[in-house]
C-alpha cells in the first residue's frame, strides 16, 4: 500500500476560474488562536466517510455537508421551504418530510433544475457552514475538517487550507457503489459520470488517500497524513512565536520579587 500522497500541485481552481479571481481563505484565525480546516473529498463510494470517521477519533471536529444539509431539509427549515415553493407539494411525503428520491429524479433528469439547486442552495449552506466553522473557532477548535461530497465543484475549496482526497480505483468504485446501492452498472456508471473526475480531485489535492485495500491501510495513511499536519502546524507557531517581541514571548528580562 502506498503511503497517502503528498501533493504540491500549485493553486486549486474552480473549473473555469482564474487563479487571480480566488479569495482562498487557509485559516480560520482569532487572536491567539489558528484552526486548521481540512477540506475532504473524493469520488462516491471512495471511503470519504470512513477517513471523515477516522479523523472524529483522531480529535478532529467534523463539520459533514450532508448531515448539514439533512437538517436544513426538516420541515419548515430553510431548505425545505426553498424547495417546495419551488417544485410544490409533489416533493412532499405524506408526513410533509421532503422526498429526496423524488428530488433525485428531477435533478438527474433535467440539468436545468440541477443548476436552479445547486444556485439556490449554496447560499444557504455556504452561510451555516461558515457559521459552524466560526463556533469550532471559538470553542479553540485545532484541526476541523469540512467533510462536502462537491467540495471543489461548490468552491468550498477555498475554505480550506488542505485537501485531502479519498480515491480507489475505477473498477473498485464502481463494484462498491453497485453492492452499497444495489445499482446496476448503468445507474452507477451514470453517478460517477455525473461528478467530476475523480482524477480530476487527486491532481488538485494536497493529500491523496488510496483506499483500495483494507481498512488498517486507510487508517494508516490517515493516521500519518494527520500527524504531518500537526507537526507542520507546530512549526508555524513556533516560527510566529519566534517573531513575536520578547515582551509578547514572555521570555523577556525576569525580575525577582521585591526588585
Amino acid at each position: 500500500m502506498q503511503p497517502p500522497s503528498q501533493r504540491g500541485g500549485g493553486p486549486r481552481e474552480r473549473w473555469g476560474e482564474s487563479p487571480a479571481g480566488k479569495n482562498k481563505q487557509n485559516k480560520v484565525t482569532s487572536a491567539g488562536a489558528t484552526m486548521k480546516i481540512i477540506g475532504l473529498t473524493g469520488g462516491i463510494a471512495c471511503g470519504k466517510s470512513t477517513v471523515s470517521s477516522i479523523l472524529k477519533q483522531l480529535d478532529a471536529r467534523i463539520l459533514d455537508a450532508d448531515a448539514m444539509a439533512h437538517e436544513l431539509m426538516q420541515p419548515k427549515q430553510p431548505l425545505w421551504n426553498l424547495y417546495v415553493s419551488h417544485w410544490g407539494e409533489r416533493i412532499l411525503k405524506p408526513g410533509g418530510t421532503l422526498d429526496r428520491r423524488a428530488i433525485g429524479a428531477i435533478v438527474f433528469s433535467d440539468p436545468a433544475e440541477r443548476q436552479w439547486l445547486d444556485s439556490a442552495a449554496h447560499p444557504i449552506l455556504l452561510a451555516e457552514a461558515q457559521r459552524r466553522l466560526d463556533r469550532f473557532k471559538k470553542q479553540h477548535t485545532e484541526v476541523a475538517v469540512l467533510d462536502v461530497p462537491l467540495l471543489f465543484e461548490s468552491g468550498w475549496d477555498r475554505l480550506c487550507g488542505e485537501i485531502w482526497v479519498a480515491s480507489v480505483s475505477e473498477d473498485v468504485q464502481l463494484q462498491r457503489l453497485m453492492a452499497r446501492n444495489d445499482w446496476s452498472e448503468d445507474e452507477a456508471r451514470a453517478r460517477i459520470a455525473a461528478q467530476m473526475p475523480l482524477a480530476e480531485k487527486c491532481a488538485r489535492a494536497d493529500v491523496v488517500l488510496d483506499n483500495s485495500g483494507t481498512l488498517d491501510d486507510l487508517r494508516t495513511q490517515v493516521v500519518q497524513a494527520y500527524r504531518n499536519l500537526k507537526q507542520a502546524e507546530s512549526l508555524e507557531c513556533k516560527a510566529r512565536q519566534s517573531c513575536k517581541p520578547p515582551s509578547l514571548r514572555g521570555d523577556g528580562p525576569r525580575e525577582r520579587r521585591g526588585e
